[in-house]
């Protein structure tokens, strides 16, 4: 006996040891809030940092980081420099090292974080802020 594996596999969300959350079902719809800052791999972790946020929310405190959930059939990849490429559904390409400005919102908790995910999100990827990723909707 054997097993035919699935036909249109895409491989994995992420580069090995690296941790990409990426939401279960369709995305949310959200209001108009936006998130701003410069993307980066923390401890195999891709985290958003220098934050500037919409007028919704109360601006975060300096050095604050979140971690991005990203939606469903996101995937990374390593560039031929070591930076990591983040292709996610109607999402701008997402690069480390680069600002990335996109829409969403906070969820209120760490166990909202993983019910949205569907799994738990690694100890050192706990960065205390989780934003939803979504498109900017004006």
């Amino acid at each position: 006996m054997f097993v035919l594996a699935p036909c249109g596999s895409k491989g994995p969300a992420a580069p090995k040891g690296v941790f990409l959350p990426r939401l279960t079902g369709g995305p949310p719809h959200y209001g108009a809030a936006a998130i701003e800052g410069t993307l980066v791999e923390n401890r195999g972790c891709l985290e958003l940092k220098n934050l500037y946020l919409s007028a919704e929310f109360a601006s975060p405190s300096p050095g604050a980081v979140v971690l991005l959930l990203w939606p469903e059939g996101s995937k990374a990849t390593r560039t031929d420099d070591g930076e990591l490429r983040v292709d996610a559904p109607d999402l701008p390409l997402a690069m480390t090292g680069k600002r990335l400005f996109i829409g969403g919102a906070f969820t209120p908790s760490l166990a909202d974080a993983e019910q949205k995910v569907g799994e738990p999100i690694p100890a050192n990827c706990r960065v205390g802020l989780y934003w939803v990723a979504t498109p900017v909707h004006s």
